[in-house]
């Protein structure tokens, strides 16, 4: 192999991994020119939250209790949890917690454990609302999320909706944390472009 192949090689292989890090970000900004307006809109829909929770116990009440607080009808969503499997305390949490008057709540709860996907199927048999939002059980929610997915159904062409993951950080984090957390800004703001686009 000449040296001038062995040239041409390695700069194609350069290209190619600045592409896939950083040269898609560059072709993505320089397309988007502007901000896709959202549609107008509409009256809110009913929404089913599915929160599938496995061993969750050090989690479940904080889920809950930010699942509560969305700022969104109390009348207008029902809550699903599935504890499929769990065998620490995770279903008598749900079962227990004492939810405002008004909270649309139930429990699925199998001994056997299938699976994550198993238990949101199980969830979706019982969901009778036209727009369905599925969360970790370790994951916080913002108190305004339901609103701003909502309304992007009110395009018919929308079928789907993803929120923007953001990891917490505290000050003892170390710098690959802070690397991880860049990571998921850029990996947000590609979703972003892309959606526009």
């Amino acid at each position: 192999m000449s040296i001038l192949s062995i040239k041409i090689l390695f700069w194609l292989g350069v290209s190619v991994i600045f592409y896939a890090y950083l040269g898609y970000g560059i072709v993505l900004w320089a397309l988007v020119g502007r901000k896709a307006p959202l549609p107008p809109s509409c009256p809110l829909p009913p929404v089913t939250f599915i929160v599938c929770a496995y061993n969750e116990e050090d989690w479940i009440t904080q889920k809950i209790e930010n699942s509560i607080a969305l700022h969104y009808p109390s009348e207008l969503v029902t809550f699903l949890f599935v504890t499929d499997g769990s065998n620490d305390a995770t279903a008598a949490l749900v079962r227990q917690y004492p939810y405002p008057p008004g909270t649309q709540w139930q429990l699925l709860h199998q001994p056997e454990r299938q699976g994550k996907i198993a238990a949101f199927q199980r969830a979706m048999a019982q969901v009778t609302t036209p727009v369905v939002v599925s969360t970790d059980a370790n994951t916080l929610v913002n108190a305004e999320a339901l609103h701003k997915l909502v309304q992007h159904f009110n395009d018919p062409q929308v079928g789907a909706v993803a929120g923007e993951k953001r990891i917490s950080m505290d000050k003892k984090n170390d710098a690959s944390s802070a690397g991880e957390g860049i990571y998921w800004k850029y990996e947000s703001q590609l979703k972003k472009w892309d959606a526009e686009l």
